[in-house]
């Protein structure tokens, strides 16, 4: 991250910070309560707030790189026979950066044994590339590009999960348990563990100060916008 974004995320953490302090007003105005539960809970918010955030620009990235490594291996399986095996080479490369790229907690795991295993074997034959190539050695490298692009096929179906709900998770509980659970149970697992313990009674307080619809814009827009 270079300097310009670090001080664009500062700011924007400062703007919510400044958002959350006059909610905080409004609610104890409108409601009352227990002001310092109310500040801990505000305090939660903020950190799940600015974590999802960061998952979800990670996410986002990861994802690019995804649809891009999908889009080159296409052009390689359908140019290969027609370009110098220099230029196949380049391209092979750069396909390689991109899937290193690929990583993420809902997407490819980074602890994904049979995609590292696959992926090995693509930076293998990338690195031998040359004219030299037997036609057989080329038959087996379209058929690991093509194991490799049915695995990014099937993960760019994924749902993307609830990301404020996720930080919420990653804050409080073992990521680890998710490490074995298929995409939709983890995002559907995430979502009520964070509700359960914490957003549906933070939210019934937002609901009741009438400030459920601008907090929940405030969630899109600090996460997704």
């Amino acid at each position: 991250m270079g300097f310009a974004e670090r001080v664009a995320v500062r700011r924007k953490s400062k703007d919510l910070k400044n958002e959350l302090k006059e909610l905080r007003k409004h609610i104890l105005v409108t409601l009352g309560g227990d002001k310092a539960q109310l500040s801990n809970d505000l305090k939660e918010f903020q950190t799940s707030m600015e974590l999802g955030a960061a998952l979800y620009a990670d996410y986002v990235d990861a994802r690019d790189n995804l649809n891009h490594a999908r889009e080159a291996i296409v052009k390689l399986l359908e140019c290969m026979g027609e370009k110098q095996d220099t230029e196949v080479k380049t391209d092979l490369q750069n396909l390689v950066t991109c899937l290193e790229k690929v990583y993420h907690d809902c997407s490819i795991r980074e602890d994904d044994l049979d995609f590292q295993s696959t992926l090995c074997n693509l930076k293998k034959m990338t690195a031998n590339y040359s004219e030299n190539m037997t036609g057989m050695s080329k038959v087996m490298l379209r058929s690991e590009l093509e194991n490799v692009k049915a695995v990014l096929d099937d993960a760019a179906e994924w749902k993307a999960p609830d990301f404020l709900a996720l930080a919420y998770y990653y804050l409080h509980a073992d990521k680890n348990a998710l490490r074995d659970m298929e995409n939709e149970q983890r995002n559907q697992f995430v979502l009520a563990y964070f509700k359960n313990e914490f957003m549906d009674e933070l939210m019934g307080q937002f609901y009741r100060a009438g400030k459920e619809p601008e907090v929940r814009a405030l969630i899109k827009e600090y996460i997704y916008g």
